[in-house]
């Protein structure tokens, strides 16, 4: 891992079907800009951000959060709730993808075969279809990770990332060692063990990346809501894939690196 995962990561047209990749690609920038055009200029969460700032710093009167807040906030989860999907969608694409020579060390003289392979089930369904179907089990953890995130303000949301690593590969395990959520959860905080840290430091360098790349492009470009609106949601659809995409190769890193220990561990080498 490192720099070369996140500069795969970002190569999101590399799939089985690129056609339907590119169409789902089309479709989360669509519904992204749909979202975002109908936001106001000045963000309301941005106003009443201020307004707490006020109220806890100059004793001013607390900000009663009005109906455009919960329209925006409603917005927002809404389309991250939609993102998981996408998110899904593109790690499978990156595991299934078969376009080069696996990179992926084969350690034949131990007995160990480390190409991922899906269950008999799931071998004739597209990754779309195997998104879907995964999807709710990626959606509840993430409700989940929702509430652990809200008790983890009080503690500089440490918890939260250390929850949220520990559970990042329970949905592929779910899929590729056809085991239930809660033994994806414990298998997860196995394969994760050791590797956290770096972990969050991937997916933390990835969102900077793009943050920053927003940040200028906006500053740049956007001379209207319209094409702010349009910036926002070329790069939104563009993170959501490439998270996907990191995801897949943290998974399939961190399947290697344990494999690879537990041989060393036997003395197959």
């Amino acid at each position: 891992m490192g720099l070369r995962s996140l500069w795969e990561a970002l190569k999101i047209d590399k799939a089985p079907d690129v056609r339907t990749n590119r169409a789902a690609l089309l479709l989360l920038f669509i519904i992204a800009a749909a979202l975002y055009v109908t936001e106001p200029l000045q963000a309301p969460l941005i106003d009443f951000y201020n307004g707490l700032q006020g109220f806890l710093l100059q004793g001013q009167s607390f900000p009663v959060p009005g109906n455009e807040l919960m329209i925006s906030l409603a917005k927002d989860l809404l389309l991250n709730a939609i993102s998981f999907y996408f998110i899904l969608f593109s790690a499978l694409n990156f595991l299934e993808y078969k376009g080069e020579k696996s990179e992926t060390v084969n350690v034949a003289s131990g007995g160990f075969d480390l190409n991922l392979t899906l269950p008999r089930a799931l071998r004739d369904y597209s990754t779309a279809r195997i998104a879907w179907k995964y999807y709710f089990s990626i959606f509840a953890l993430a409700v989940a990770m929702l509430g652990i995130q809200i008790f983890s303000i009080f503690f500089l949301e440490i918890p939260y990332y250390v929850a949220a690593t520990m559970l990042s590969m329970t949905v592929f395990e779910q899929i590729y060692e056809d085991r239930n959520i809660f033994q994806g959860m414990e298998a997860s905080a196995s394969l994760t063990k050791g590797f956290k840290f770096y972990i969050f430091v991937q997916f933390f360098a990835l969102s900077s990346v793009l943050s920053l790349a927003e940040t200028f492009l906006l500053n740049v470009l956007a001379s209207s809501l319209w094409a702010g609106s349009l910036i926002r949601a070329i790069l939104f659809a563009w993170l959501t894939f490439a998270m996907g995409r990191l995801a897949g190769i943290v998974y399939k890193t961190t399947r290697l690196l344990h494999v690879s220990l537990d041989v060393l561990k036997q003395g197959r080498f």
